[in-house]
């Protein structure tokens, strides 16, 4: 029987000490070299999820162009650039992640709107339809 002789520091030192089969002394010097280990998280970070658009406003715009629209919908951080139909707009203005405002490309006839991020791309949608006129 091996008798140790040790201070009581913390509980979770004078486990992993005995965890790892060495024994301390008075000074708390390990009797052997202790090496780090590598860890893995238990659990990977979430994949952030692509936009979806559940409306805008307003729903019509100048074929020249200019027009202010809000988008509303989910996951709109980071959001760099709202396509119009083939219309690129890259002044998108995040509110929030549900929220964001955009100026409107010269445009013609019912467009799709659909908003980038990193994160991806979102589909069509009733809801993010354009339509441009005078």
């Amino acid at each position: 029987m091996k008798i140790f002789r040790y201070i009581v520091i913390s509980t979770a030192i004078l486990l992993l000490l005995y965890g790892l089969g060495l024994t301390a002394d008075k000074s708390t010097k390990a009797s052997a070299p202790v090496t780090p280990q590598a860890t893995t998280p238990s659990k990977s970070l979430p994949t952030p999820a692509a936009p979806t658009i559940t409306g805008i406003s307003p729903t019509r715009a100048s074929r020249n162009g200019g027009t202010l629209i809000t988008v509303t919908g989910t996951h709109f951080t980071g959001a760099t650039v709202v396509m119009f139909g083939g219309n690129k707009s890259n002044t998108p203005t995040v509110i929030s992640d549900t929220e964001l405002t955009v100026i409107a490309p010269p445009g013609n006839g019912t467009m799709d709107v659909m908003v980038i991020t990193p994160a991806g791309r979102s589909g069509p949608t009733a809801a993010a339809k354009l339509t441009y006129g005078d």
